[in-house]
Protein backbone atom coordinates (compact mmCIF):
# COMPACT_ATOMS: atom_id res chain seq x y z
CA UNK A 1 0.00 0.00 0.00
CA UNK A 2 1.48 3.50 -0.95
CA UNK A 3 2.08 5.89 1.37
CA UNK A 4 0.74 9.41 0.88
CA UNK A 5 1.89 10.96 3.77
CA UNK A 6 3.70 14.02 3.47
CA UNK A 7 7.30 14.32 4.49
CA UNK A 8 8.43 16.01 7.31
CA UNK A 9 8.86 15.50 10.93
CA UNK A 10 6.39 12.87 12.82
CA UNK A 11 4.41 15.88 14.35
CA UNK A 12 3.41 16.78 11.09
CA UNK A 13 1.97 13.23 10.60
CA UNK A 14 -1.21 13.81 13.09
CA UNK A 15 -2.29 16.85 10.80
CA UNK A 16 -2.68 14.58 7.97
CA UNK A 17 -4.41 11.36 8.74
CA UNK A 18 -4.67 11.98 12.80
CA UNK A 19 -1.71 9.45 13.62
CA UNK A 20 1.43 9.82 15.40
CA UNK A 21 2.01 12.33 18.42
CA UNK A 22 -1.14 14.59 19.08
CA UNK A 23 0.60 18.25 19.73
CA UNK A 24 -0.86 20.31 22.00
CA UNK A 25 -1.02 23.55 20.54
CA UNK A 26 -3.30 21.95 17.71
CA UNK A 27 -5.45 19.80 19.96
CA UNK A 28 -5.78 23.06 21.60
CA UNK A 29 -6.78 24.42 18.45
CA UNK A 30 -9.32 21.24 17.35
CA UNK A 31 -11.34 21.96 20.61
CA UNK A 32 -12.39 25.72 20.41
CA UNK A 33 -13.16 25.11 16.59
CA UNK A 34 -15.41 22.24 17.63
CA UNK A 35 -18.80 24.19 17.69
CA UNK A 36 -17.92 25.48 14.09
CA UNK A 37 -17.68 22.02 12.08
CA UNK A 38 -19.93 21.09 9.79
CA UNK A 39 -23.28 19.15 10.98
CA UNK A 40 -25.38 17.78 7.58
CA UNK A 41 -28.95 18.02 8.22
CA UNK A 42 -29.21 15.33 5.95
CA UNK A 43 -27.50 12.05 5.07
CA UNK A 44 -25.59 12.93 1.75
CA UNK A 45 -23.82 10.89 -0.62
CA UNK A 46 -20.10 10.20 -0.66
CA UNK A 47 -18.01 12.65 -2.03
CA UNK A 48 -15.77 12.04 -5.52
CA UNK A 49 -12.50 11.00 -4.76
CA UNK A 50 -10.04 14.00 -4.84
CA UNK A 51 -5.94 14.85 -4.44
CA UNK A 52 -5.93 17.30 -1.23
CA UNK A 53 -3.24 19.54 -0.41
CA UNK A 54 -1.67 18.70 3.09
CA UNK A 55 -2.81 21.39 5.60
CA UNK A 56 -0.27 23.99 7.53
CA UNK A 57 1.04 22.91 10.62
CA UNK A 58 1.90 24.41 13.53
CA UNK A 59 1.38 28.83 14.04
CA UNK A 60 0.55 28.47 10.01
CA UNK A 61 -2.76 26.46 11.09
CA UNK A 62 -3.68 28.67 14.17
CA UNK A 63 -3.46 32.28 11.90
CA UNK A 64 -5.36 30.49 9.04
CA UNK A 65 -8.27 29.59 12.05
CA UNK A 66 -7.90 32.96 13.02
CA UNK A 67 -8.54 34.10 10.18
CA UNK A 68 -11.70 32.04 9.21
CA UNK A 69 -12.94 33.02 12.58
CA UNK A 70 -12.79 36.68 12.23
CA UNK A 71 -14.69 36.98 8.95
CA UNK A 72 -17.31 34.72 10.07
CA UNK A 73 -17.95 37.13 12.83
CA UNK A 74 -17.69 40.10 10.24
CA UNK A 75 -20.20 38.28 7.95
CA UNK A 76 -22.44 37.90 11.23
CA UNK A 77 -22.24 41.29 11.86
CA UNK A 78 -23.14 43.14 8.68
CA UNK A 79 -25.98 40.00 7.81
CA UNK A 80 -27.72 41.32 11.28
CA UNK A 81 -27.08 45.04 10.30
CA UNK A 82 -28.10 44.63 6.87
CA UNK A 83 -31.57 42.44 8.28
CA UNK A 84 -34.26 44.99 7.71
CA UNK A 85 -36.47 45.42 11.35
CA UNK A 86 -39.16 43.57 11.91
CA UNK A 87 -42.77 44.53 10.98
CA UNK A 88 -45.81 43.51 8.57
CA UNK A 89 -45.97 45.01 5.01
CA UNK A 90 -49.11 46.97 3.63
CA UNK A 91 -50.26 45.22 0.82
CA UNK A 92 -52.75 47.58 -0.62
CA UNK A 93 -54.57 50.47 1.22
CA UNK A 94 -58.34 51.78 -0.13
CA UNK A 95 -59.01 55.20 0.68
CA UNK A 96 -57.42 57.60 3.73
CA UNK A 97 -55.46 55.72 6.64
CA UNK A 98 -52.37 57.68 8.50
CA UNK A 99 -49.77 56.54 11.05
CA UNK A 100 -47.88 58.46 13.34
CA UNK A 101 -45.67 59.85 10.24
CA UNK A 102 -48.64 60.61 8.28
CA UNK A 103 -50.60 59.08 5.25
CA UNK A 104 -50.20 55.56 4.29
CA UNK A 105 -49.35 54.00 1.31
CA UNK A 106 -49.30 51.01 -0.74
CA UNK A 107 -45.98 48.97 0.29
CA UNK A 108 -45.14 50.63 3.34
CA UNK A 109 -43.76 48.74 6.18
CA UNK A 110 -46.02 48.47 10.21
CA UNK A 111 -43.04 48.58 12.54
CA UNK A 112 -43.55 46.88 15.72
CA UNK A 113 -44.73 49.66 18.30
CA UNK A 114 -46.15 51.35 14.99
CA UNK A 115 -49.84 51.87 14.47
CA UNK A 116 -52.39 52.85 11.56
CA UNK A 117 -56.24 54.55 11.76
CA UNK A 118 -58.49 54.13 8.94
CA UNK A 119 -61.28 57.03 8.27
CA UNK A 120 -64.45 56.69 6.70
CA UNK A 121 -64.75 54.32 3.56
CA UNK A 122 -61.18 53.05 4.07
CA UNK A 123 -59.09 49.70 4.20
CA UNK A 124 -55.83 48.52 4.53
CA UNK A 125 -54.44 44.82 4.09
CA UNK A 126 -52.02 44.08 6.03
CA UNK A 127 -49.85 41.01 5.32
CA UNK A 128 -48.36 39.00 8.93
CA UNK A 129 -45.14 37.89 7.97
CA UNK A 130 -45.97 35.01 5.31
CA UNK A 131 -48.48 33.60 7.47
CA UNK A 132 -51.57 35.45 5.93
CA UNK A 133 -53.54 38.97 5.60
CA UNK A 134 -55.10 41.07 8.29
CA UNK A 135 -57.88 43.26 6.98
CA UNK A 136 -58.16 46.74 8.79
CA UNK A 137 -61.60 48.07 7.99
CA UNK A 138 -63.11 51.78 8.25
CA UNK A 139 -62.72 53.29 11.54
CA UNK A 140 -60.40 51.11 12.88
CA UNK A 141 -57.15 51.57 14.80
CA UNK A 142 -54.80 48.93 15.28
CA UNK A 143 -51.09 48.56 16.64
CA UNK A 144 -47.96 46.05 15.53
CA UNK A 145 -46.81 44.17 19.38
CA UNK A 146 -44.60 41.66 18.12
CA UNK A 147 -43.32 40.00 14.88
CA UNK A 148 -40.79 37.33 15.67
CA UNK A 149 -40.10 33.39 14.74
CA UNK A 150 -42.46 32.57 17.90
CA UNK A 151 -45.36 34.37 17.91
CA UNK A 152 -47.16 37.18 15.64
CA UNK A 153 -48.88 39.73 17.61
CA UNK A 154 -51.58 42.46 17.12
CA UNK A 155 -54.11 45.07 18.99
CA UNK A 156 -56.94 46.25 17.82
CA UNK A 157 -57.83 49.31 19.93
CA UNK A 158 -60.83 49.58 18.48
CA UNK A 159 -62.89 49.04 14.96
CA UNK A 160 -62.92 45.72 13.16
CA UNK A 161 -60.37 43.44 11.37
CA UNK A 162 -60.52 40.23 9.74
CA UNK A 163 -57.39 37.86 9.43
CA UNK A 164 -56.71 34.78 7.29
CA UNK A 165 -54.40 33.03 8.88
CA UNK A 166 -52.33 29.78 7.31
CA UNK A 167 -50.14 29.22 10.69
CA UNK A 168 -49.64 26.60 13.13
CA UNK A 169 -51.93 26.67 16.62
CA UNK A 170 -50.49 29.43 19.11
CA UNK A 171 -48.30 31.60 16.25
CA UNK A 172 -50.71 34.18 15.37
CA UNK A 173 -52.31 36.68 18.32
CA UNK A 174 -55.02 39.40 18.66
CA UNK A 175 -55.34 41.69 21.59
CA UNK A 176 -58.21 43.97 22.74
CA UNK A 177 -59.04 45.63 26.02
CA UNK A 178 -60.53 42.76 26.76
CA UNK A 179 -59.34 39.32 25.65
CA UNK A 180 -56.66 37.51 23.17
CA UNK A 181 -57.85 36.12 20.49
CA UNK A 182 -55.63 32.96 19.46
CA UNK A 183 -55.67 31.69 16.18
CA UNK A 184 -55.68 27.99 15.98
CA UNK A 185 -55.16 28.29 12.23
CA UNK A 186 -58.33 29.93 10.89
CA UNK A 187 -60.05 32.79 8.95
CA UNK A 188 -62.47 35.63 11.42
CA UNK A 189 -63.66 38.66 11.83
CA UNK A 190 -63.48 40.61 15.15
CA UNK A 191 -65.04 44.16 16.46
CA UNK A 192 -64.41 45.64 19.76
CA UNK A 193 -64.99 48.98 20.81
CA UNK A 194 -62.38 51.52 23.00
CA UNK A 195 -63.66 48.79 26.48
CA UNK A 196 -63.36 45.86 24.75
CA UNK A 197 -66.94 45.16 23.61
CA UNK A 198 -67.50 43.57 20.85
CA UNK A 199 -68.52 40.22 18.50
CA UNK A 200 -66.20 37.21 17.05
CA UNK A 201 -67.59 35.05 13.92
CA UNK A 202 -65.40 32.62 12.53
CA UNK A 203 -65.53 31.66 8.94
CA UNK A 204 -63.02 28.69 9.10
CA UNK A 205 -61.20 26.58 11.70
CA UNK A 206 -60.90 27.63 15.38
CA UNK A 207 -60.07 30.26 17.24
CA UNK A 208 -60.15 30.36 21.31
CA UNK A 209 -60.77 33.64 23.35
CA UNK A 210 -59.00 33.82 26.57
CA UNK A 211 -59.53 36.38 29.14
CA UNK A 212 -58.67 35.97 33.08
CA UNK A 213 -58.99 31.92 33.17
CA UNK A 214 -61.84 31.90 30.36
CA UNK A 215 -61.40 30.68 27.61
CA UNK A 216 -64.14 30.17 25.14
CA UNK A 217 -62.99 27.93 21.68
CA UNK A 218 -65.22 29.31 18.89
CA UNK A 219 -65.57 26.56 15.63
CA UNK A 220 -66.16 27.76 12.00
CA UNK A 221 -69.78 29.21 11.86
CA UNK A 222 -69.55 29.84 15.47
CA UNK A 223 -70.14 33.57 17.10
CA UNK A 224 -68.82 34.85 20.31
CA UNK A 225 -69.74 38.14 22.13
CA UNK A 226 -66.93 39.53 24.23
CA UNK A 227 -67.82 41.98 27.42
CA UNK A 228 -65.55 44.46 28.52
CA UNK A 229 -66.68 43.52 31.82
CA UNK A 230 -66.69 39.56 31.84
CA UNK A 231 -64.76 38.27 28.91
CA UNK A 232 -65.55 35.97 26.24
CA UNK A 233 -68.98 34.85 26.70
CA UNK A 234 -70.83 31.75 25.72
CA UNK A 235 -70.01 30.49 22.04
CA UNK A 236 -73.05 29.60 19.66
CA UNK A 237 -73.70 29.04 15.97
CA UNK A 238 -74.71 31.65 13.81
CA UNK A 239 -77.80 29.42 12.72
CA UNK A 240 -78.71 28.67 16.11
CA UNK A 241 -82.81 29.62 17.09
CA UNK A 242 -83.37 33.53 18.08
CA UNK A 243 -84.71 32.75 21.41
CA UNK A 244 -81.52 30.42 22.38
CA UNK A 245 -79.14 33.35 21.40
CA UNK A 246 -81.17 36.25 23.82
CA UNK A 247 -81.55 33.80 26.37
CA UNK A 248 -77.70 33.23 26.11
CA UNK A 249 -77.17 36.81 26.25
CA UNK A 250 -79.18 37.05 29.66
CA UNK A 251 -76.71 34.28 31.43
CA UNK A 252 -73.69 35.67 30.34
CA UNK A 253 -75.20 38.79 32.03
CA UNK A 254 -75.42 37.34 35.11
CA UNK A 255 -78.98 35.84 34.87
CA UNK A 256 -78.58 32.47 35.35
CA UNK A 257 -82.27 31.76 37.01
CA UNK A 258 -84.14 28.03 35.79
CA UNK A 259 -86.34 29.81 32.90
CA UNK A 260 -83.37 31.46 31.21
CA UNK A 261 -81.95 28.00 30.97
CA UNK A 262 -84.75 26.51 30.15
CA UNK A 263 -85.16 28.36 27.07
CA UNK A 264 -81.58 27.56 26.08
CA UNK A 265 -81.69 23.86 26.74
CA UNK A 266 -85.41 23.74 24.57
CA UNK A 267 -83.83 25.64 21.89
CA UNK A 268 -81.01 23.51 21.68
CA UNK A 269 -80.41 21.29 18.39
CA UNK A 270 -77.39 18.47 18.02
CA UNK A 271 -75.37 21.07 16.82
CA UNK A 272 -75.73 23.51 19.74
CA UNK A 273 -73.72 20.99 21.64
CA UNK A 274 -71.12 23.84 21.64
CA UNK A 275 -72.84 26.15 23.27
CA UNK A 276 -73.86 23.88 26.12
CA UNK A 277 -70.66 22.27 26.69
CA UNK A 278 -69.61 25.47 27.20
CA UNK A 279 -72.29 26.08 29.50
CA UNK A 280 -71.20 23.14 31.89
CA UNK A 281 -68.23 25.65 33.30
CA UNK A 282 -70.45 28.82 33.76
CA UNK A 283 -73.70 27.29 35.73
CA UNK A 284 -73.69 25.76 39.07
CA UNK A 285 -73.74 21.87 40.04
CA UNK A 286 -77.33 21.42 40.14
CA UNK A 287 -77.99 23.47 36.48
CA UNK A 288 -74.92 21.46 35.53
CA UNK A 289 -77.01 18.32 35.80
CA UNK A 290 -79.82 19.72 33.76
CA UNK A 291 -77.20 20.67 31.02
CA UNK A 292 -75.63 17.42 31.28
CA UNK A 293 -79.26 15.24 30.67
CA UNK A 294 -80.11 17.24 27.73
CA UNK A 295 -76.53 17.45 25.67
CA UNK A 296 -76.93 13.28 26.42
CA UNK A 297 -80.56 13.30 25.08
CA UNK A 298 -79.33 15.12 21.96
CA UNK A 299 -76.19 13.60 21.19
CA UNK A 300 -75.30 10.38 23.22
CA UNK A 301 -72.69 9.79 25.88
CA UNK A 302 -68.94 8.79 24.55
CA UNK A 303 -67.28 5.65 25.90
CA UNK A 304 -65.02 7.33 29.10
CA UNK A 305 -66.93 9.99 29.72
CA UNK A 306 -69.44 9.61 33.14
CA UNK A 307 -71.76 11.69 34.92
CA UNK A 308 -69.79 12.38 37.68
CA UNK A 309 -67.16 13.20 35.87
CA UNK A 310 -68.58 15.97 33.80
CA UNK A 311 -70.27 17.55 37.16
CA UNK A 312 -66.79 17.73 38.78
CA UNK A 313 -65.47 19.09 35.57
CA UNK A 314 -62.64 16.63 34.77
CA UNK A 315 -60.50 18.09 32.23
CA UNK A 316 -59.54 15.13 30.39
CA UNK A 317 -62.90 13.86 30.14
CA UNK A 318 -64.40 16.80 29.22
CA UNK A 319 -62.16 17.34 26.67
CA UNK A 320 -63.14 13.70 25.24
CA UNK A 321 -66.36 14.51 25.41
CA UNK A 322 -65.28 17.65 23.27
CA UNK A 323 -63.62 15.91 20.61
CA UNK A 324 -66.32 12.99 19.86
CA UNK A 325 -68.94 16.33 19.81
CA UNK A 326 -67.33 18.82 17.32
CA UNK A 327 -67.65 15.58 14.61
CA UNK A 328 -71.38 16.72 14.94
CA UNK A 329 -70.55 20.59 14.31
Amino acid sequence: MNDHRPPGADANVYLWDRSGPVDEEIATLEQTLRPLRHRPRSPVRAPLAFARTPPPAGPALAAAAAVIILASVAAIVVNRSASPAPGWGVAAVYGAAVTRDGALVSGATLPVGGWLETGEDARVEVSVADLGVVTVYERSRVSLAAATSEEQRLRLGHGRIEAFITAPPRLFFVETAAVVAVDLGCAYTLDADAEGNGTLAVTFGAVALEANGLVSTVPADGVCRVSADRGPGTPYFADCRPELEASLAAIDAGDHGHDTLDVVLDAARPRDTLTLWHLLFKVDEASRGRVFERMVALSGLPPGVTRDGVLRLHARMLDGWWSALERSW
